[in-house]
């Protein structure tokens, strides 16, 4: 059968399976790339003389210097597309991938220093800073990634209960926690937010022309939040979920509440950041060191 028309098909029976825009985008993109390669090689590849080619593209991408993490998710991606062509029949034999190999990026939270630098640089007397200081205090207080943020309407949060229903991965919901100071920023936002949003715009948070705030326009705050207070390193979103993990654990937060509250499927994900919060063990070591209470 014709390529093309099993990217199709496979990316149809994706968004009938409702999983998220974001992920049909990068399966769009992964396929995309390896039929790319396939049409430089050979016109005619379809799926009757598929299996030669495999292996030279992922020679391919070693050679183009990817990073590990990205020639994962290439592989990753491919392998489910090749299941599928096998699933469904339009190969006869399947097409085996090498075992992906688990790459364990560094991860560097923020800093006491840093998010005290931060948090006192928002000028909240201006409805745009007030609204960014939310932001960064919500997510750094519960976790939640930046789809999950964009996603958040008024409806979503409960101000007298302390908890925010979010839609996660799969689009699952759960209940996600936060703390008082944050019950206090939020009603103070929301008194706010009230003299901007326009009628039918539901999200929780807007533009100061009262339109939804995007996923590019929260990236627009950091990159402007890294320039203006020259942070070093990485400054996105995705950082604030990883300091929320590790100063949870070190704060003294079990790692199963973790795994609940950042919505992992598994402890795996989580236990990355029980490694990396070195205070936690000495201070559970001082509580229960065996010389110690002797």
């Amino acid at each position: 059968m014709n390529l093309s028309r099993c990217v199709e098909m496979f990316l149809t029976e994706k968004r009938l399976g409702n999983l998220s825009n974001k992920t049909i985008d990068s399966y769009q993109y992964t396929i995309g790339k390896f039929v790319n390669y396939l049409e430089s090689q050979d016109d005619d590849v379809d799926t009757t003389n598929l299996h030669p080619f495999v292996k030279p593209y992922l020679l391919h991408l070693q050679d183009s210097s990817k990073s590990p993490i990205t020639y994962n998710t290439l592989l990753r991606g491919l392998g489910v597309f090749l299941r599928f062509l096998h699933t469904e029949g339009f190969v006869d034999e399947e097409i085996k991938l090498p075992k992906i190999k688990n790459i364990q990026s560094s991860i560097h939270p923020l800093t006491p220093d840093q998010i005290r630098k931060i948090f006192n640089s928002f000028d909240t007397s201006n409805f745009g800073e007030l609204r960014n200081k939310v932001i960064f205090s919500l997510m750094l207080d519960t976790g939640i990634r930046l789809s999950e943020l964009s996603g958040l309407e008024m409806e979503n949060v409960d101000l007298n209960e302390g908890y925010m229903v979010v839609r996660g991965k799969g689009r699952k919901e759960r209940y996600v926690p936060f703390g008082k100071s944050i019950t206090k920023l939020l009603w103070t936002y929301m008194k706010q937010r009230s003299k901007y949003s326009k009628e039918g715009v539901f999200s929780l948070f807007i533009t100061q022309t009262g339109t939804s705030l995007s996923r590019g326009g929260v990236g627009m705050i950091f990159k402007r939040l890294k320039k203006k207070l020259n942070l070093p390193g990485r400054f996105h979103p995705h950082l604030l979920r990883h300091s929320f993990a590790v100063n949870y654990i070190n704060n003294g937060g079990d790692s199963f509440s973790l795994q609940r509250i950042l919505g992992h499927t598994t402890q795996a994900m989580t236990a990355r950041y029980v490694t990396l919060s070195t205070t936690n063990i000495k201070n559970q070591h001082q509580r229960f060191s065996p010389m110690d209470r002797i």
